[in-house]
């Protein structure tokens, strides 16, 4: 079978196109999009230029990012969006933001986050990424307070010296 999986969006694609008519559009939950080479790629360049004229995009100089981050701002009501170009990126940042200053970050055992990012949290963040429902999809409110309970429990005995015996 993993001799197979790396040809499934090409057996995905062939089905696609014998089933959908060729105008159109087409949502692919695979790949990073078209892969256009030369006269195909300059051609829908030309096509989207024809539509809207493209911009030079700087980063804090406006351009085509600053667009999509403002219909964004509109789309959600929030006072400000920001385009990351990865979900990875995306994820780390989010847990950077919101885990403030604490440097342990309960997630889930079998996350993306935490089987294929981890590395990332503790990099770049010094967030350590503490798995929580070993082989589960998810955990519940009372295993995260537990967790945090345990972890309280963990620090007061790091920080407390130990008592002399008063005997």
């Amino acid at each position: 079978m993993p001799a197979v999986l790396p040809a499934t969006p090409l057996l995905a694609n062939s089905i696609n196109k014998k089933t959908i008519a060729a105008n159109e559009p087409l949502v692919k939950l695979f790949g990073d999009g078209e892969l256009y080479d030369g006269l195909p790629y300059l051609e829908q360049l030309q096509a989207a230029n024809s539509k809207q004229q493209l911009k030079v995009d700087r980063y804090g100089s406006g351009g085509a990012v600053e667009e999509l981050e403002k219909k964004f701002e509109a789309i959600t009501g929030k006072e400000k969006a920001i385009y990351m170009p990865s979900g990875t990126m995306a994820n780390q940042f989010a847990i950077a933001m919101l885990s403030g200053e604490n440097t342990k970050v309960f997630v889930q055992d079998t996350s993306h986050v935490y089987r294929d990012e981890a590395d990332a949290a503790q990099s770049i963040f010094n967030k350590r990424l503490m798995p929580l429902a070993k082989n589960q999809t998810f955990f519940t409110v009372d295993e995260l307070k537990k967790a945090i309970e345990n972890l309280d429990n963990e620090e007061i005995k790091k920080t407390t010296p130990p008592q002399e015996d008063s005997k």
